[in-house]
């Protein structure tokens, strides 16, 4: 007589038992997995206008002359810009409320350097920044820190505070690490004067005595 093979699948207890451990594992896991997720755009934001800032920078020196970082701190549509001098007239285009999160409009000379929009990838990222209202940071040909200028050929200074640090929290967790971008530690003069930068992404709550903490004067 022929053997007769026959095929077993699960029974609906065996079902049962296997969700209820799958659902187990993801109630023991769901809360890391999100304060993991919730990091990750706390750090891509960090990571993002530690970019910028460092971008505007090398921009100024290689351009050598002055170019500035915009920052539009709105959370989910806010993002950054950075602004150097057109050559042909030896003026900054104002910042375009089209960017950096639209489309550009207006002429060619508008379209920043470079421009991030915290909707691709961070789009729950927090920004605080200190002074509150600052909203840019200016370098001269030199790299250095220097008052944010106007935006015709004079380029005189436009009575504007400079960025010193933005804080990175996320809005929809507060368990997220937090991050600081550090530009400087002191506002830059009222005049042509310049001030020192201390560009570093750092943990705020670290000891001084750690790599990742924040530059002396960086924060409270």
């Amino acid at each position: 007589m022929d053997s007769i093979m026959r095929v077993r699948g699960f029974t609906l207890i065996e079902l049962l038992v296997a969700l209820t451990i799958f659902g187990f594992l993801i109630m023991l896991a769901g809360p890391q997995l999100a304060t993991f997720l919730a990091n990750s755009q706390v750090r891509n934001e960090g990571e993002a206008l530690l970019n910028g800032v460092q971008r505007a920078q090398s921009t100024a020196i290689s351009t050598n002359s002055p170019t500035r970082l915009v920052l539009d701190p709105t959370t989910g549509t806010g993002g950054w810009q950075i602004l150097a001098v057109d050559p042909s007239d030896n003026t900054v285009p104002a910042p375009n409320p089209a960017t950096p999160c639209g489309v550009r409009a207006g002429p060619a000379s508008v379209n920043p350097v470079q421009s991030f929009c915290a909707k691709d990838g961070a789009a729950d990222a927090a920004l605080a920044v200190t002074p509150g209202g600052a909203t840019s940071i200016t370098f001269d040909g030199f790299g250095r820190i220097r008052c944010n200028t106007t935006t015709d050929a004079s380029l005189a200074c436009d009575g504007s505070t400079n960025l010193q640090w933005v804080d990175v929290t996320n809005s929809k967790n507060a368990s997220a690490r937090a991050l600081r971008v550090c530009i400087t530690n002191q506002q830059a003069p009222a005049d042509i004067g310049v001030a020192a930068s201390q560009i570093k992404l750092c943990d705020p709550a670290a000891p001084a005595t750690e790599p990742q903490a924040c530059p002396t004067g960086c924060g409270a």
